[in-house]
């Protein structure tokens, strides 16, 4: 069972990376592209509140490259 105390930073950090690994090892592919494509639209979407269009479009392509947004957009 897990604990109420309050965690230093590095014990969250370190509880948080172990989660992680076994939540995302534990997922099927299905799971884990579903979870990407999700999160992924999510940032995407929020960094419109704080960025222009043209600042995502150089995100997407950092993500994906010049020829993915390409051909989404043609």
């Amino acid at each position: 069972m897990y604990s109420t105390k309050q965690l230093s930073r590095d014990q969250f950090a370190n509880l948080v990376e172990k989660w992680t690994d076994l939540y995302v090892n534990n997922m099927t592919p299905d799971q884990l592209r579903e979870h990407v494509a999700e999160d992924l639209f999510n940032t995407m979407w929020s960094m419109r509140k704080y960025s222009n269009d043209n600042e995502i479009f150089e995100e997407m392509i950092n993500w994906g490259g010049e020829d993915l947004l390409n051909e989404v957009v043609s």
